[in-house]
């Protein structure tokens, strides 16, 4: 059988294709679109959720569902940390946004937060970040009646790109307060301590003590600063909440 000119540049095509990102993208469609006002009515394993406000997150939640569903508890667990990487993934972009006080049960971590956002938001506009996708694994998530974990790794991707232009592991301690309009609040969010060979994240999936979730794991007792040898991102923002270049200087220097 011959090929004509034309049929054999599409086969050339989609053969240059599928080596330079496609393949991708084919990952992309095993998502399933759902809008933020159908998240809790689906039960896929994979959802592209489309964001009332314009937000979107590619979510592979294979570990997070038990026959099939997902306990409003964890659902509401989920929302918050969704709503953090949402914020992340923004200020990655250059958009600042802050932490919202009514997901937060201990004094310090709004600001520690908010900190983190601004150090993202800066390192946008010096890097020039492209704009990305965030993609969202589940590796663990614990629910028990008074406190719960997770640990969740994200990265920042375009669509049609081989390799992620970022990457993150980060931990999540809750306190359940019954009662309270958002019952599911962060006393804590643990950063990949890639920098050095902190074992963070597999003693706490290991730690079975609740009461140590809430004290050892709280932002009280364990701060960046604690477990990595970088400090908080507050080290980096001054009193008027702006960040303050000098002290990126002094950081850079201490690490060298």
């Amino acid at each position: 059988m011959k090929l004509t000119v034309y049929s054999f540049t599409s086969i050339l095509l989609c053969v240059i294709m599928l080596f330079s990102g496609c393949s991708h993208n084919d990952s992309v469609e095993n998502y399933e679109s759902v809008s933020e006002d159908e998240l809790n009515q689906t039960y896929d394993e994979k959802i592209h959720i489309e964001y009332n406000n314009g937000d979107s997150l590619f979510v592979n939640r294979d570990t997070v569902l038990n026959d099939g569903t997902i306990s409003s508890d964890t659902q509401k667990i989920m929302a918050v940390i969704q709503q953090h990487l949402r914020a992340t993934a923004s200020c990655f972009q250059g958009k600042l946004r802050i932490a919202d006080s009514d997901l937060i049960a201990e004094d310090g971590l709004e600001h520690e937060l908010d900190c983190r956002y601004r150090y993202l938001a800066r390192d946008s506009v010096e890097n020039e970040h492209p704009d990305c996708d965030m993609f969202v694994d589940y590796l663990f998530i614990d629910v028990r009646e008074d406190a719960a974990k997770a640990i969740v790794s994200y990265k920042l991707q375009q669509l049609d790109a081989k390799t992620p232009v970022y990457e993150q592991t980060e931990g999540y301690v809750f306190k359940h307060i019954p009662g309270d309009s958002e019952p599911w609040q962060l006393v804590n969010v643990l950063f990949d301590p890639n920098d050095s060979n902190n074992d963070i994240f597999r003693n706490l999936e290991e730690n079975q003590d609740t009461t140590e979730w809430l004290t050892s794991y709280s932002f009280t007792q364990l701060q960046r600063s604690d477990y990595t040898d970088q400090p908080n991102y507050s080290y980096f923002v001054n009193d008027k909440m702006e960040i303050d270049e000098s002290r990126f200087n002094r950081a850079e220097k201490a690490n060298n």
